[in-house]
């Protein structure tokens, strides 16, 4: 169906005009012609969603060596992650139209380009498609970064993330190279129940693992990036890097480790890829008590909660999936919410340390309310989202029978939701008797908006849960 195709052609196509014609675009034309294509998106992602799916494919060439078959699918698995894109780039877009202030008509083209190279990730079964995606994704967030990179550092931080992204690109070509060689297919869907027989299996496996967990920032050493370009990037572009780039690897790790292996076989090396979520689950618990930048302190926090991804990702198992979903999903949502609410303090009060700041409930009190429903829902509160996905995480780690490590991640989130708190307390709480400011109402309604899904899916988690099972069916 060419509605799937549109989802991604729509934005694309935009973005590359915007990108283009940036010198001669009239500001208000680029920032329509950017949110028109995003509402595009979502609303035929949306559409496709409640209708169950759809598949597009475009072949080139006439058999043999030089042939090409481009398949895009909207299934159970990638259907919940587009949608939620194309809505978190549509608020980012919305927020950024009062936050960006030069350059605005190169910028909307390069987020739609980000954009568009996150949905083609996620919407691409074919592995050449899906590796020209993925490059499209991390040279448009570097150029975000490094042109409206909001500190000196923001040229550096760029050149890190772009350095330790290809190491991640070209370990997964690797990877997906050899599945090629194993089966002679570039359709991943075409690919099952392969085993840790053959050195190219495990080679294979081996590779595709380190690129995504790379990209996911939970490989010790080569997690750098993360913190110092989710801390330099403007803030919607922070959002979309924690809340939505890093789980367009999560998705990769179900799709291809998932999807092409048997997890029987996969589990007899489940303990490397746990245990390396939580390691850095429990690194980033306690080195989050010394962060003092509001940005950076969050970029730990979403290495963190990719351990507990990764930690779930690693039991291989269908419980552990759904509860993966489900927490990815949870992350996308209130970690784009957070960093939008970081974007509100830079933008105003321009201080980032968070010893100086305080009294942000009165000094902006509406955009410190959605701030503290998504404070509040990262620490795992009940009755907001993120304790039903990390529940099921531990639920998941106890039926496999890992009851001490399961407890020891369990203890590690608590640690660093006492980190959380503290943020709540000093930033939020703590008295400076500072005056009242009004945010924006373009900055406000994309905050609260995703606050109030943090609140609806917490109390009625039933359409979170029933999306993850969908997507974890289609691989385990």
């Amino acid at each position: 169906m060419f509605e799937a195709a549109l989802i991604l052609l729509i934005p694309l196509a935009v973005g590359c005009f915007n990108t283009l014609c940036s010198r001669k675009l009239p500001p208000t034309a680029a920032w329509a012609a950017a949110l028109t294509a995003l509402i595009a998106a979502l609303t035929l992602s949306t559409k496709l969603y409640l209708q169950g799916g759809a598949c597009f494919e475009a072949s080139w060439g006439h058999g043999g060596s030089l042939a090409f078959s481009w398949l895009l699918c909207f299934d159970e698995l990638n259907a919940a992650f587009v949608v939620l894109a194309s809505f978190i780039s549509l608020a980012c877009l919305t927020y950024s139209t009062k936050y960006v202030e030069h350059g605005s008509q190169l910028y909307s083209g390069l987020l739609l380009l980000f954009t568009s190279g996150m949905i083609g990730c996620l919407m691409s079964v074919d592995m050449i498609a899906f590796y020209l995606f993925w490059e499209l994704m991390v040279w448009s967030s570097y150029a975000l970064i490094h042109l409206y990179g909001e500190g000196a550092e923001a040229p550096r931080a760029a050149m890190l993330y772009l350095l330790i992204s290809h190491v991640a690109s070209t370990t997964l070509l690797f990877g997906l190279l050899s599945l090629y060689a194993l089966k002679g297919t570039f359709n991943l869907l075409a690919v099952k129940e392969l085993g840790l027989d053959s050195p190219l299996e495990v080679f294979a496996a081996a590779s595709v693992s380190i690129g995504l967990l790379i990209k996911m920032g939970v490989i010790p050493l080569l997690h750098v990036w993360l913190p110092d370009a989710h801390s330099e990037a403007p803030a919607p572009v922070s959002a979309m890097l924690s809340g939505l780039m890093i789980e367009v690897a999560a998705y990769g790790f179900l799709r291809i480790l998932y999807g092409c292996w048997s997890l029987e076989s996969l589990r007899s090396v489940s303990w490397l890829v746990w245990g390396c979520g939580l390691a850095m689950l429990s690194y980033t618990a306690i080195l989050s008590f010394s962060q003092l930048d509001i940005k950076r302190f969050m970029a730990y926090s979403s290495i963190n909660e990719m351990g507990l991804v990764v930690f779930a990702l690693g039991l291989f198992a269908h419980g552990a999936a759904v509860a993966a979903v489900a927490h990815t999903l949870n992350h996308e949502i209130v970690k784009s919410l957070l960093f939008l609410y970081a974007g509100c303090i830079v933008h105003e009060v321009k201080v980032r340390n968070i010893r100086t700041l305080g009294d942000m409930l009165w000094f902006m009190p509406e955009a410190s309310a959605a701030g503290l429903i998504g404070s509040l829902s990262i620490i795992g509160i009940p009755g907001l989202n993120i304790f039903v996905s990390e529940l099921l995480i531990y639920m998941a780690g106890v039926d496999v029978g890992l009851l001490a490590p399961t407890v020891a991640a369990a203890v590690m989130m608590a640690v660093f939701s006492a980190a959380w708190l503290r943020f709540i307390n000093r930033v939020m709480l703590t008295r400076r008797r500072l005056g009242r400011v009004r945010v924006s109402f373009a900055m406000l309604i994309p905050m609260f908006t995703l606050a109030l899904i943090c609140l609806a899916l917490g109390l009625h988690p039933d359409p979170l849960i029933e999306a993850a099972e969908r997507a974890a069916s289609v691989v385990s």
